[in-house]
């Protein structure tokens, strides 16, 4: 196969691992500046071009979004009026209807518009769901959690009033209360109703919010404390889960997920991976591979710009809750 990748920062030079790693095909790299299309070219000795339309004239089978959240929608919409399917890193707008043309534009073609859902393959949240799933410990009931890094620490090579995380519209934290509430909404359910207190609370030079505290209602009856910074000097992933049966937890900074059971009265330790090699560019590379499985038909993606757009709607509900000072409900879907 042969795949087109918009973008070749970060995230764009992660997918061109991913591919090679799953030995899927050739990649070809588009980006406008030429310092990146020459890194990537160094890198991973790969073909680039300089826009979207030399790209396309490669014939690729699919494209790979990975520019600002702010472009995904118009590159999706083009790659399917070329009769291509997509992939796109998380997609962040301020107007969730600004998604109903590509969700629509996907049905009429019959094409795979397939948006990231990268930590339902992280292996400590996979862990979490399986013993949800296996009902370890009972009916889950309430978690606290607390998803924190810090901006600057992101691209390092930039500044960060240089990239698209300083704005307003796709801002750091912002961005990040998305890609959290997706595998919490794949454990516990849609979100129903939040309560939050959102703010800038750091010197970062962006003018956006870095701290989003928040009561969340999932449709499950689950409720959740939920912490998302961009303000915490050292990066941490954890969750504290109680059921009816025992608890769960689970820390990244200890690669461990923790199961106590109340009729065994006793905690079990589990490693996230038993591989000292394991490396967290696997999850994407895992999750890549489950697209692939869905553009051949092997699977259906587990994910859809539906669910994208009810979440850029729970942000916007946790953004309208800070500044109204109450609980904000969200219809059930």
């Amino acid at each position: 196969m042969k795949f087109l990748i918009l973008g070749l920062g970060s995230m764009g030079k992660r997918r061109v691992r991913c591919i090679h790693a799953l030995r899927a095909g050739e990649s070809i790299g588009m980006d406008p500046r030429a310092g990146r299309r020459e890194e990537a070219e160094r890198l991973y000795g790969i073909r680039t071009v300089a826009s979207f339309e030399e790209g396309m004239a490669a014939d690729p089978d699919a494209v790979v979004i990975c520019t600002p959240p702010n472009q995904h929608v118009s590159y999706g919409l083009a790659a399917l009026k070329a009769g291509k399917p997509f992939f796109a890193e998380e997609t962040v707008t301020l107007d969730p209807t600004a998604l109903t043309p590509l969700i629509d534009a996907i049905a009429a073609h019959g094409l795979l518009g397939a948006p990231s859902c990268t930590m339902r393959f992280h292996p400590g949240i996979r862990y979490v769901k399986q013993a949800l799933d296996r009902g370890e410990v009972g009916e889950p009931l309430s978690f606290t959690a607390m998803l924190v890094s810090y901006l600057p620490d992101w691209h390092p090579w930039e500044r960060v009033e240089d990239y698209y995380v300083s704005s307003r519209l796709n801002g750091g934290g912002r961005e990040m209360v998305a890609f959290e509430m997706d595998w919490m909404e794949w454990l516990f359910g849609p979100v129903t109703a939040v309560a939050a207190d959102v703010g800038k609370l750091s010197d970062i030079p962006a003018d956006i919010d870095d701290t989003f505290q928040m009561l969340c209602r999932f449709a499950s009856g689950v409720r959740g404390t939920v912490t998302v910074s961009v303000a915490y000097r050292v990066p941490v992933r954890a969750i504290e889960l109680c059921a009816r049966d025992g608890q769960i937890g689970w820390d990244s900074r200890t690669h461990r997920v923790m199961v106590y059971t109340a009729k065994d009265e006793r905690w079990q330790h589990l490693m996230e991976t038993a591989s000292r090699d394991y490396s967290y560019d696997r999850m994407y590379i895992d999750e890549f591979g489950h697209f692939l499985q869905a553009l051949a038909g092997e699977a259906t993606y587990m994910r859809d710009f539906r669910d994208v757009q009810r979440l850029l709607e729970v942000v916007n509900a946790v953004e309208q809750s800070a500044v109204l000072g109450q609980r904000v409900g969200l219809a059930r879907q």
